[in-house]
Formats: C-alpha cells, sequence, structure tokens
C-alpha cells in the first residue's frame, strides 16, 4: 500500500518550530502503529489470536529501505524475506527535502506500507502456515522422488 505524508521537518518549519533528524517518521514506525492497531482492535474470536500466539510466525519491521528517486520508488514493492522465525518486513521510503525544487513535492514522507488487511492476513492464513500446515520436503534428483519428513 502506497502512502503519502507531508514529513515532520515538514510541519515544524511551516509552523517555525525547533527539529531534529531524528524526529522524522519512518515507514517502519508506521507500520508498526498498524500493527499494533490490528493486535489491540481485533474483535473476532479469541481463539484466532491465541492460535497465532502459539503457533504463529510474528511479524519484524526492519529498518526502511531508503531511496533517492520517485522513479526508483514507486516501482519498488515493499521489501518482505519469510524466514524461519519471523516474517521480515522493509518498507520502502523516499523522504523529498524541504527545499526541493518543485515546491508540490517539497517535503513529502512516501512509504510502501503493511495494510491493516495484510497484517490480518498473515495474522489468520499465512504466519500459521510454516509451524501448523508446512511440510518440508527433500528432492532425490536420481528418481526424482520427493521425500516428506
Amino acid at each position: 500500500m502506497g502512502a503519502k505524508f507531508k514529513s515532520r521537518e515538514a510541519i515544524a518549519k511551516y509552523f517555525d518550530a525547533d527539529f531534529k533528524k531524528e524526529d522524522e517518521a519512518t515507514c517502519k514506525e508506521i507500520n508498526e502503529m498498524a500493527y499494533d492497531f490490528v493486535l489491540k482492535r481485533f474483535n473476532g474470536s479469541k481463539s484466532v489470536m491465541d492460535r497465532f500466539k502459539k503457533n504463529g510466525q510474528p511479524i519484524e519491521f526492519l529498518e526502511d529501505t531508503k531511496f533517492k528517486a520517485g522513479i526508483t520508488w514507486v516501482n519498488w514493492p515493499i521489501v518482505t524475506k519469510n524466514t524461519t522465525d519471523t516474517y521480515q518486513v522493509s518498507s520502502t521510503v523516499l523522504l523529498s527535502p524541504i527545499d526541493f525544487v518543485v515546491p508540490a513535492l517539497a517535503g513529502m514522507l512516501y512509504c510502501k506500507l503493511m495494510s491493516p488487511a495484510r497484517i490480518l492476513e498473515w495474522i489468520m492464513v499465512d504466519g500459521l502456515k510454516k509451524n501448523m500446515y508446512w511440510a518440508p520436503f527433500e528432492e532425490d534428483t536420481q528418481d526424482n522422488t520427493v521425500i516428506l519428513y
């Protein structure tokens, strides 16, 4: 899910407020807020969350993957990797400077984010596959047989 925000730096400049670079919003922070929102607001069966807590692969939000140009950011998806322990997510981010040559695009934060629907899908379906449904296998290349463990 692509999102466009005004950067905290641009807002601080508009209101003539102090700003430190480390106070800038991150896509990781927004993803974590969406994840917490889903966990706190889920009103389905308690067994769904219990099953995920017992068998699910948690989502691990990694630092953002930074881009310097809009054309590369727009064509690059959110970066995910399903490890044996977690589902790693790194949002792609583009932060335009507040003195950008095109004033309408100055001070913008562009993020590729996980939607709350995708987070819920991970909790209810995809995050359970490894521990509940996944069967590791090894292919014997000599006679093309598959050995399930």
